[in-house]
């Protein structure tokens, strides 16, 4: 699944409900996307049905996240050979106009590791701390292919 798979045409080409879908993110009748972004104006994520987001794999998930991400003017950050990284560093770093969000990406059926489990609470303490000031300044988050609507909300 590609990232024009998932968003509509990046190129500014076509547009709407039919925009940049193919294979998994179209609907399984041929009819087109089973959901598109409100805005039929410019290009926007594509969410497939829930029966294939039960499916999606970690990594097509990663690529709809960043996709989501960079339409939406965040820089991300993933370490792609975490081998000599410390275990349990969660997946995506997203920042903007002074946010910072750390994200863990899990399939439907994926588990925390116990590494990544003391990330998330470091990272929550974090963000804790610093909610009286602002409570989007950090943020974590354990993501599935489930939750798309909600990374469309936290990301916009």
């Amino acid at each position: 699944m590609s990232t024009s798979d998932l968003m509509g045409d990046p190129r500014g080409g076509r547009t709407g409900p039919a925009a940049g879908v193919r294979g998994a993110a179209a609907d399984p009748r041929g009819g087109g996307p089973a959901v598109n972004h409100p805005s039929h104006s410019r290009p926007g994520p594509v969410f497939p049905p829930m029966q294939l987001r039960r499916r999606m794999s970690e990594a097509a998930f990663q690529e709809w996240v960043i996709a989501l991400a960079i339409l939406y003017g965040w820089r991300h950050y993933h370490t792609h050979l975490s081998r000599r990284s410390p275990m349990g560093f969660p997946d995506l770093v997203l920042v903007r106009d002074g946010r910072l969000i750390f994200a863990e990406l899990k399939s439907e059926t994926g588990h925390l590791t116990p590494e990544q489990r003391e990330w998330m609470a470091d990272l929550a303490r974090v963000a804790q701390r610093l909610f009286m000031v602002d409570p989007d300044i950090v943020r974590e988050f354990l993501w599935r292919p489930s939750d798309m609507e909600q990374i469309e909300r936290v990301l916009r």
